[in-house]
Parts: C-alpha cells; structure tokens; sequence
C-alpha cells in the first residue's frame, strides 16, 4: 500500500498508513550481503622453531536494492489546495476532503532500474616464526600481506 499523507494534524489523522505494515518509506529494502571465506594453514615444530604460514582469501559479495525517496509502493500527499473555497485558510478537514474525492497534490514513486551487486575479493598471506632462544626468552618475527 502507497503512503498517504494528509497535511499537517495535531492529532490522529483519520488517513494514514505509515503505521500499518511498514514504517520506513523506503521500503521494501532487499540486502544480500554474502561471505566466503576460504582458510590455509600449516604448521611446522623444528627443533626450537615453531613455524606457520598460511593463505586466506574471503569473498564478499552484496545483491542489494532498495529505492530512495519515496519507495517502490508511490505516495500521494494531500495538502487540500484543490478543495480550498475561495480564499478561505487551508486546514486538515480540506486534506481530508481532498483524499476523500482522491485529489491528490503529488504523486510520486521511486523506480531503480537496476540492482547493485558490488563484489570484492580479499588476499593475506602470513608467516610466523617463534624461537624459544633460551628457557627465559622467546623471539617472535612475522609478516602479513593483505591485498
């Protein structure tokens, strides 16, 4: 169902929509996001080394669509111009007579043609060597590469 705007109330307006169902008016919002990780590690004990390396590479992949402004259902507002008599003053019982006779003032809806689909791929190589030199004293050296 579009949402329906009827002017400006300080109560309960007798016309809106914007609280069944759906609250947000960009609605309906399609994400995607998907990730895939891929792990390779080994290990190797030599002597007083304690070698590892590895290899992890993570794909994130997002399908993603979602209409900005005013939402793939349409709105109509109703500010109640077309049924003002004369050079009365605008009020919301001329909002309401306007939604009643279906005499909208906008109409509008957001089309996006196209979904974003944005795909990445992420590389790290790692290598990690821990010396136990004495009983006291353990030396670590590492390298990462991240692409």
């Amino acid at each position: 169902m579009p949402l329906l705007y009827c002017g400006d109330w300080n109560s309960d307006p007798p016309v809106s929509t914007s609280d069944r169902g759906v609250t947000v008016p960009g609605m309906p919002v399609v994400l995607c996001p998907v990730v895939m990780a891929y792990n390779w590690i080994r290990s190797r004990i030599k002597g007083q080394h304690d070698i590892r390396f590895g290899l992890d590479l993570a794909r994130f992949r997002v399908e993603e669509w979602h209409p900005e402004l005013f939402g793939p259902k349409g709105q109509f507002t109703f500010n109640g111009s077309v049924t003002l008599p004369g050079k009365g003053s605008l009020n919301q019982y001329n909002n309401y007579a306007a939604f009643l006779l279906g005499l909208p003032q906008q109409v509008a809806k957001s089309i996006e043609p196209d979904w974003m689909s944005p795909r990445q791929w992420m590389e790290d190589l790692y290598f990690r060597d821990r010396w136990q030199a004495s009983r006291n004293l353990t030396l670590t050296l590492g390298a990462r590469w991240e692409y």
